[in-house]
């Protein structure tokens, strides 16, 4: 066993010789952080140092060197083990052990080696701070248990002066508190990574939800399309063969009429063809299909559409094609949408006047298609949202009619198709909207 005729063998530069400078060494940082001498506060937390002897002395001069010792302003409290098996059973009761000074040679030669393992190994505890202390190094060679054992430093009961169990002290606090630091933080991460994945799992839910509402939004605006169209097509075909009929047997209030109930009844199958086309972009499944169509047959097409509007308003309309070619490459549907919008919105908002269409190229690269009018006009606060799905101009002497879905169903095609729009407009000097067509290939 480890044997000491007094106290002074265990701190001293050589046996019977104690260095009284010791605690001159102290670095400025260091006075900061440790503090010698001070009375102990019972109601502070306390560093636990757990010493692990046979030996009473050495569990006596311990305490005595590192009296009122403090560390990050938190006193140390010793817990003493005269053997291996009593040191796991504090151990087990106190894991936030944060140092452990170990004796080598105790119930047996290897109890204090012994004890490493089972703290590192059985009880799980790699934070706290293991010192092999010994008086008989040949009993376990320095070099042998370094490699061997989880341990943070060995020394030779001679070599350990009051100041430097002191440094060890330190050191060792040190260490363990920047473990746990890193500790803490690894815990945070973990939680946060937690955190981070319980999120995306919500959001990757309410995405997969919100897709199924969206293909159910869709496959009702469908079913709902076909359901209004197919009665109101058979309406507005019955009520043109009836017009035909007895155009020559009415007055012009009954003919006229029938124009209003059919230009009306195609205005209720546009915007459920509106609806149903947003719900398709939005759900993106609207796909392309390019084809090379021609522009002046598409403004033709429209223009016959909005024939009745144009001719009950008294506007006048002005088409000028100063393009060689007008073939363009692009999805035919998408195309017709954006200029069928765009002329419907001026013909709506033009009460007197004209609107011009003037079609031409710029630089061989792009088909520039240019809609003007003499209406109304937009104000600049509307201008701001004018392209927001169902917004409708109240003011300005707008009547609020419609579903808000032109523009908005216009910039969207013209996303998918490569179109340019720009709008500029003035309320009461009428509005303009440029198209910049890619030609293609």
């Amino acid at each position: 066993m480890d044997k000491f005729k007094n106290y002074e063998d265990l701190f001293a530069d050589t046996p019977g010789q104690e260095d009284d400078s010791d605690e001159l060494f102290l670095t400025e940082q260091e006075s900061e952080l440790v503090e010698i001498g001070r009375k102990e506060d019972e109601s502070l937390e306390k560093w636990k140092i757990l010493i692990v002897d046979d030996e009473e002395d050495i569990h006596s001069v311990t305490r005595i060197a590192l009296k009122g010792f403090t560390f990050r302003g938190k006193p140390v409290e010793f817990y003493d083990a005269y053997s291996a098996a009593e040191a796991e059973k504090i151990l087990k009761e106190h894991p936030d052990t944060a140092l452990i000074l170990l004796d080598v040679v105790m119930e047996t030669t290897n109890a204090g080696l012994d004890l490493v393992k089972i703290i590192r190994d059985k009880l799980g505890n790699k934070v706290t701070q293991i010192i092999i202390r010994t008086g008989q190094p040949g009993q376990a060679p320095e070099r042998e248990v370094i490699v061997s054992y989880e341990i943070n430093d060995y020394k030779t009961k001679t070599e350990l002066t009051s100041f430097k169990l002191f440094t060890v002290a330190l050191a060792s606090l040190r260490a363990y508190e920047a473990i746990q630091q890193i500790g803490r933080l690894n815990e945070e991460f973990k939680l946060e990574i937690k955190r981070r994945i319980r999120k995306e799992k919500a959001l990757m839910h309410a995405k997969q939800k919100a897709e199924k509402a969206e293909q159910q939004k869709s496959v009702f605006l469908h079913e709902m399309s076909e359901r209004i169209q197919g009665p109101l097509n058979l309406i507005l075909d019955s009520s043109d063969t009836i017009r035909k009929e007895v155009k020559d047997q009415v007055n012009e209030n009954i003919r006229q009429l029938f124009d209003d109930m059919n230009y009306s009844g195609k205005e209720i199958i546009r915007a459920v063809q509106m609806i149903n086309d947003l719900s398709e972009i939005q759900a993106d499944n609207y796909e392309l299909k390019r084809e090379k169509i021609s522009v002046s047959d598409t403004i033709r097409d429209i223009l016959a559409d909005e024939e009745y509007a144009v001719h009950k308003n008294g506007i006048d309309l002005v088409v000028e094609n100063m393009a060689s070619t007008d073939i363009i490459l692009i999805d035919e549907y998408a195309f017709s949408q954006i200029l069928s919008n765009v002329i419907d919105n001026a013909v709506k908002n033009t009460k007197e006047g004209h609107i011009e269409i003037k079609v031409s190229h710029d630089q061989d690269k792009v088909l520039k298609i240019i809609v003007s009018d003499t209406g109304r006009g937009i104000s600049p606060s509307f201008q701001k949202e004018m392209y927001y799905p169902f917004k409708r101009e109240l003011a300005n002497g707008a009547n609020g009619h419609g579903l808000g879905l032109g523009l908005t169903l216009t910039k969207e095609f013209c996303k998918l198709t490569g179109v340019n729009i720009h709008i500029t407009s003035k309320p009461g000097k009428g509005t303009r909207v440029h198209l910049a067509v890619p030609l293609g290939k």
